[in-house]
């Protein structure tokens, strides 16, 4: 029933044969279906499916997006496609005394990870930088995936 048991299943059931003949529901499935919503929901929903604490406020939030381990780990999500250097440098400054931090976008610049580094390096701090679709790869299809299974959708709402 959750997201997080969602993606373990998806997982679990992928390790044990090449192509499974299974289909996930109820969750977007493309990374269009994703990108459709909007930044606060797409955070909600990804905190969700990961198992993360989701912060409540929705402005006013210093950047934290959500937690995790017991709120010792700060998470930012953000919607846009690629992630620069001063998104980064904004969620350090709003790490404070946590030692370490998420920061999750669909790709990052060359310089937000050289940031990332030099962070790494002189304050012993360190941001994982996680792409949206390292997390959502076990659920996400593509297109042809997306018309196939609407096409039986539509079949099976017909014959019901």
């Amino acid at each position: 029933m959750s997201p997080v048991a969602v993606r373990v299943t998806c997982k679990r059931l992928r390790d044990l044969t090449d192509s499974p003949n299974f289909s996930v529901l109820n969750v977007p499935r493309t990374i269009d279906e994703w990108l459709a919503m909007n930044g606060h929901k797409f955070a909600e929903e990804i905190c969700r499916y990961m198992g993360w604490e989701c912060n409540p406020k929705k402005s006013g939030d210093g950047g934290i997006d959500g937690w995790t381990k017991n709120r010792t780990v700060p998470i930012q999500i953000k919607k846009s496609k690629s992630v620069g250097i001063n998104p980064i440098k904004n969620f350090f400054a709003s790490l404070g005394k946590a030692l370490e931090g998420i920061f999750v976008a669909h790709s990052f610049a060359k310089t937000a990870e050289e940031y990332r580094a030099q962070i790494k390096r002189d304050e012993n701090k360190d941001i994982k930088l996680i792409s949206v679709e390292e997390i959502l790869e076990d659920i996400l299809i593509d297109d042809d995936e997306k018309n196939k299974l609407d096409e039986l959708y539509q079949k099976y709402n017909k014959a019901a």
